[in-house]
């Protein structure tokens, strides 16, 4: 029996050249069932990175870490504040990790450099007091308007120890800043003048380099803060927003709180002490002589009152201590329950009090 395909009488070659393929058809099936290559656009992006200034510290870390010296500043601002009388702003300028080379070369020669041990890491960091801020400063502490003075010089050994101080309270401000995340003690140990006489860290080390622009009444001038990288190595674990956050929630601590008490009970108030008050006619105003004598509505034998930052707390009466007038507080002001911007205006009614007795070193004034 045979087998195999049928056989189809008068078929012909002719009859089954339209099944061939030609070479086109050959490369258009060859490219359906080759595998395609990826299309350009979906081919991420290349990312540039330079090995020279690895980036050892996360965006999240770089974020609180920004965050954490933020709040230094505001501090500091306080300090700085209480110390040159005067209103001072710090704000933040700029947070980077670089090189230590590109710290060393971008500062100044002569500058002012104040190196510090950090423990228990055991490491040096600095502060860098530019001396534009330190004229202003030193010109502020010795009696002036805290004017620039642009000396490029060195300092002197006062000035040194002047901004010693300075210093040290910027790194107590440091430690309170610090403190919810890593307990640091900041010892201030030298000075520099020159950045190439500085070792905190090897050249091509990575460091942290903070920017502070510190705000004064008569211009500004910046402040700058130098962490090696191996500094703050131990402290990245306890950088996260998270913890920052806890932080935040938990509200001041018994340090926090007495800080802001000690800074608080060194602002100085204006104290006014109001004898009384007339009205008179224009036409009489301005016929006022030099030994004319203006009633007043007050009575000479009510007591009158101490207003602190324009609010009454005590009321009392007006004499001389030595050389000096004075007023003897006799009673502290009631919070009033209606308006408190209308006292009376004589005030309370006070008997003589006979727990305070005479007061040797104040006496009337006749003069009042």
């Amino acid at each position: 029996m045979e087998t195999g395909p049928p056989k189809t009488e008068g078929s012909s070659p002719e009859l089954f050249s339209s099944d061939l393929l030609d070479p086109n058809d050959v490369d258009s099936l060859v490219r359906v069932f080759s595998p395609q290559d990826p299309a350009p656009e979906s081919t991420p992006p290349a990312l540039s990175y330079d090995f020279r200034r690895p980036n050892r510290i996360s965006k999240d870390q770089l974020r609180t870490l920004l965050s954490i010296h933020d709040g230094f500043a505001r501090l500091f601002s306080t300090s700085l504040s209480s110390i040159l009388r005067s209103f001072i702003e710090i704000q933040v300028e700029s947070i980077d990790q670089v090189t230590y080379a590109e710290v060393t070369q971008s500062l100044a020669n002569p500058t002012s450099i104040f190196i510090f041990d950090v423990e228990p890491v055991e490491r040096k960091a600095f502060i860098e007091i530019q001396l534009g801020l330190v004229s202003s400063i030193i010109d502020r502490l010795f009696g002036g308007r805290g004017q620039n003075l642009d000396r490029n010089r060195e300092l002197t050994a006062i000035e040194e120890r002047v901004l010693s101080t300075i210093v040290e309270r910027a790194l107590a401000d440091l430690v309170t800043t610090w403190r919810p995340f890593f307990e640091i003690e900041p010892r201030l140990d030298s000075v520099e003048s020159n950045p190439r006489f500085v070792q905190v860290s090897f050249q091509n080390d990575v460091v942290l380099y903070i920017t502070f622009k510190v705000i004064m009444e008569e211009g500004y001038g910046y402040l700058s803060m130098c962490f090696p990288y191996l500094l703050i190595e131990p402290m990245l674990a306890q950088l996260s927003n998270t913890s920052w956050l806890v932080s935040k929630l938990g509200g001041q601590s018994d340090e926090d709180q007495d800080l802001l008490r000690r800074e608080l009970e060194e602002t100085r108030l204006n104290l006014h002490a109001l004898v009384g008050t007339t009205e008179l006619p224009l036409s009489e105003i301005v016929e006022l002589e030099v030994g004319d004598v203006i009633r007043l509505d007050e009575s000479a034998d009510r007591p009158i009152k101490v207003d602190v930052g324009g609010i009454t707390k005590f009321w009392g009466h007006p004499g001389r201590s030595g050389t000096r007038k004075a007023i003897k507080v006799e009673q502290v002001a009631e919070e009033p329950e209606t308006d408190p911007s209308a006292p009376s205006p004589n005030g309370p009614e006070l008997g003589p009090d006979p727990e305070l007795g005479p007061d040797p070193g104040l006496v009337p004034d006749p003069e009042e």
